[in-house]
């Protein structure tokens, strides 16, 4: 929750620039953004804010169905940006700052792997 909620927030309240541009204290990006970034910045961080409020819905135990299935989402959301997370990291484009990239790999690894575990794990499936 806070993983993807906290970057959401930062991403929907400054669009990315302030907190992540060229400038910023933690620099995934190497030039600097334009409205259209801007603004792909607010639209991401509002839907990452929407997921991560599925904590607040019934996803605070992942021993309930409604725990299960918000960590289930989690799982999806975030394994549909590891893709975009090794290209950040190993595509040699010049506007990615890799190195922040390939810090940012091994904690969504295990995020990713921590939501799986608590969504699709366990001991109540049936065989």
């Amino acid at each position: 929750m806070l993983y993807g909620g906290g970057f959401g927030v930062l991403l929907f309240f400054t669009g990315g620039d302030m907190m992540f541009g060229q400038n910023a204290m933690t620099p995934y990006f190497a030039g600097p953004t334009s409205n259209w970034n801007e603004w792909t910045s607010r639209a991401f961080g509002g839907q990452l804010i929407a997921l991560a409020s599925g904590y607040f819905f019934g996803g605070k135990d992942a021993s309930t169905a409604t725990g299960k299935f918000y960590c289930k989402s989690n799982t999806v959301g975030l394994g549909l940006m590891i893709p975009l997370l090794v290209y950040g990291a190993f595509s040699g484009d010049s506007s990615f700052n890799a190195t922040m990239w390939k810090i940012q790999i091994p904690v969504h690894l295990a995020v990713t792997y921590s939501s799986f575990k608590a969504g699709f794990g366990g001991s109540d499936k049936k065989a």
